[in-house]
């Protein structure tokens, strides 16, 4: 009984394995079709955002600025309509958990897929947790996501 229990476990572990396999090479092949307007509405969003940020006295508080918050949800509804946020089982995706730790680490190292597999995780992770779009920005690893995938798509 114990193995035929492991063995289902283990078929169902590689039926994940492949289909994540899958998405993974359908999410790389989207990614290259987003169009360079797309990357530079992206790209403004950014901008409006930096601008607006600074344009705030208050900085303990800017992100519960209302402002703040309809930029935040402009760029949440571009990635979501650029479809950089795609399925995943981003739960489970230790490696990105790990990467995050670090502070100061440089997303230009990531490929496309792997910066596409964070903005996913953060995105979706928000669902549960509303705030943690808001936090990604405010500690400001989700502008250096999203510049990152940003430069590595768009042309001047």
């Amino acid at each position: 009984m114990a193995q035929a229990i492991k063995q289902k476990r283990q078929s169902r572990n590689e039926a994940y394995a492949a289909n994540e396999e899958t998405n993974d090479r359908v999410q790389i092949d989207q990614l290259n079709q987003i169009e360079p307007t797309d990357w530079n509405q992206l790209s403004s969003l950014l901008q409006e955002l930096e601008n607006a940020v600074n344009e705030l006295n208050d900085s303990n508080r800017k992100y519960e600025n209302p402002l703040i918050h309809s930029i935040l949800s402009r760029i949440m509804e571009q990635v979501y309509n650029m479809k950089i946020v795609y399925s995943f089982r981003w739960q489970d995706w230790d490696e990105g958990r790990w990467l995050a730790s670090f502070p100061d680490f440089n997303f230009c190292l990531l490929s496309p897929l792997e910066l596409s597999k964070f903005t996913t995780a953060i995105a979706r992770k928000d669902r549960f947790d509303p705030y943690y779009w808001t936090d990604s920005f405010a500690d400001g690893m989700m502008q250096k996501i999203l510049a990152a995938l940003i430069a590595k798509y768009q042309r001047q």
